[in-house]
């Protein structure tokens, strides 16, 4: 859905006074124009480079390119999740029997929405195992590009943490909440000792 919405048209729907697209969406997109960025950078690096090196540049790229269409069926995914638990909350609950049935759908709807944005991080994860190759065939010309890759990423998954976070404060199923947390706060970690090395390392090209 999102993907099939010009820029303009996605900003606007983002700034309306509906919840969807929200925070997760935005996260995925975030992460869907990092993930393009490190694909570009490639692109461009390989001038002068040999031809297998080339080669192998070129599938990296294509590689972050999958992830980025990837990450925008992710805001597609988050809207949806979001929508279930907002139509949950509606459900009639005129009797014990229809409380617990509207008790239950909120709670599948929750769980369902929490790991989303954790699919989130994960795809932000798995596309930082790429910033060691791309940050050493890069081009010094185009290091800050790399660099916006680096904090759109970032941003990508602090805000997919934020939503993960939100939607537990809701789950009653305490073992699901705490596997949940253990699992996002070890990824942003990992993910936080990358990014901080190669940022450090990248402002050095910048001068």
């Amino acid at each position: 859905m999102y993907s099939e919405l010009s820029l303009s048209d996605f900003i606007a729907a983002l700034s309306g006074d509906a919840p969807t697209p929200g925070g997760g969406s935005a996260a995925a997109v975030s992460g869907a124009m990092g993930a393009a960025l490190l694909s570009m950078v490639l692109n461009i690096s390989v001038k002068g480079k040999e031809i297998a090196e080339v080669e192998n540049m070129k599938k990296t790229a294509e590689k972050c390119g999958r992830i980025s269409q990837e990450f925008l069926v992710l805001a597609d995914e988050d809207s949806q999740a979001f929508n279930k638990v907002m139509q949950a909350y509606q459900l009639p609950k005129s009797n014990n029997e229809d409380k617990e049935k509207r008790s239950s759908m909120i709670q599948l709807s929750l769980k369902s929405a929490a790991l989303v944005p954790l699919s989130v991080m994960r795809k932000v994860n798995e596309v930082s195992n790429f910033f060691e190759y791309v940050y050493s065939t890069s081009l010094d010309s185009i290091i800050s590009d790399f660099l916006s890759a680096l904090e759109l990423l970032e941003a990508a998954m602090k805000c997919a943490l934020y939503n993960v976070e939100i939607n537990g404060k809701l789950i009653k199923d305490k073992e699901f909440v705490m596997e949940a947390a253990a699992e996002s706060n070890k990824i942003y970690k990992s993910f936080i000792d990358m990014r901080e090395k190669y940022t450090a390392l990248s402002k050095e090209r910048l001068r």
